[in-house]
C-alpha cells in the first residue's frame, strides 16, 4: 500500500541522487542486487525504479544487461 509507494519513491530519489552526485559512473552497468544492498532494500523496488530513472534520461538501457549510467 502506501508504505510500498513511499519506499518506491525513496528508491527513485536515491538512485537519481547517486547519479547526479557522480557516485554511479557514466557507462557503468548497474547491478540491481548491489544497488539494492547499497540502499538497504530488496531488489524489487530497485528493479521497478530503474526504468523510471531511465525515462528521465539519467540512465541508458543496456539491452538484456539492464541499465547503465548515461555516458
Amino acid at each position: 500500500g502506501a508504505n510500498v509507494a513511499k519506499q518506491h519513491a525513496w528508491v527513485v530519489t536515491q538512485i537519481r541522487e547517486l547519479i547526479l552526485n557522480g557516485a554511479l559512473g557514466s557507462g557503468e552497468r548497474l547491478a540491481e542486487a548491489a544497488l539494492a544492498e547499497r540502499l538497504g532494500v530488496s531488489p524489487t523496488p530497485v528493479r521497478q525504479a530503474l526504468p523510471l530513472v531511465a525515462q528521465e534520461g539519467l540512465l541508458a538501457e543496456a539491452g538484456a544487461r539492464g541499465f547503465a549510467g548515461r555516458e
